[in-house]
């Protein structure tokens, strides 16, 4: 069993509207010393295979057909083993 963590993030020079957001509300409420980069995304999951090659084969497989778009967006995996 494998722990998968993917964080997925807008790619750069692509336009981010929840980071400006983000970054609009917390100068209103006094936050004034900040640049918010961007606003992404975290998934977590647990994949029963065997190996962390595979673990990580599957997570890459998945993230090019449903959970990342390439054309906005970049993404990095995390791998532990479970034991």
């Amino acid at each position: 069993m494998h722990r998968v963590d993917l964080i997925v993030r807008p790619r750069t020079g692509v336009r981010d509207p929840q980071g400006d957001a983000v970054e609009e509300a917390l100068r209103g409420i006094g936050y004034d010393r900040l640049k918010v980069h961007c606003v992404g995304r975290f998934l977590r999951m647990d994949l029963d295979v065997p190996t962390e090659a595979e673990a990580r084969r599957l997570a890459d497989e998945m993230c090019k057909r449903l959970l990342v778009n390439p054309n906005l967006e970049t993404y990095d995996l995390k791998i532990e083993s479970l034991g």
